[in-house]
């Protein structure tokens, strides 16, 4: 890309940003919809991609690109679930290195409970959840962000293996056909 180009692709991302911050704080009753049990709200996502694009493209043109980690060759399969991992085994792994210079250090037992109910949250998968809620979470075993990154990376693996081991029928994300997935994350190449 050239310089200017770039610069016009960031504007125009930091541009959509800041349009989603306005529909989230203007209009936030026109893109959620309430939980099943009533207690709490939700993005419904066909609502947010119909009023915002990221970046100014539609979400058809995300499809076209080559993504190193998440692109699963049939779309609506594993890209959200994956996202959504790749970006907390991220900031867990980022939270160490930025321990000092101007930010507030944050403890391990923090980001780890932080990351976690982000997960819980946010996780488009269900079923991923529900496993994810299984798996033994004691404060008292993370002592350094180390140890949060380790609980995360077997969190992952541990899920990832359980939903192997299902019929692709009984997937939340239907199995992706064109790709399988690492049998452990973080794989091979990225270590």
């Amino acid at each position: 890309w050239s310089s200017a180009a770039a610069t016009e692709a960031r504007d125009r991302c930091r541009s959509s940003l800041c349009a989603l911050r306005r529909l989230v704080t203007e209009d936030w009753g026109d893109i959620t919809e309430s939980t099943e049990a009533g207690d709490a709200l939700r993005i419904d996502s066909s609502r947010l991609e119909r009023r915002w694009r990221f970046c100014g493209r539609s979400w058809f043109s995300w499809a076209t690109d080559s993504w190193q980690l998440c692109g699963g060759g049939v779309a609506g399969t594993t890209q959200l679930p994956c996202g959504a991992w790749v970006l907390v085994h991220t900031l867990a792994a980022r939270a160490a290195a930025a321990q000092g210079g101007e930010l507030k250090p944050l403890s391990a037992r923090f980001v780890a409970t932080a990351l976690r109910g982000f997960l819980i949250e946010f996780l488009p998968c269900d079923m991923c959840v529900r496993h994810l809620l299984l798996i033994p979470f004691q404060l008292e075993d993370i002592n350094s962000h180390r140890d949060s990154v380790l609980w995360f990376w077997d969190a992952h693996n541990a899920i990832g293996r359980l939903m192997r081991e299902m019929p692709k029928g009984e997937l939340a994300f239907g199995g992706d056909p064109l790709r399988e997935s690492p049998l452990a994350w973080p794989t091979l190449t990225l270590c």
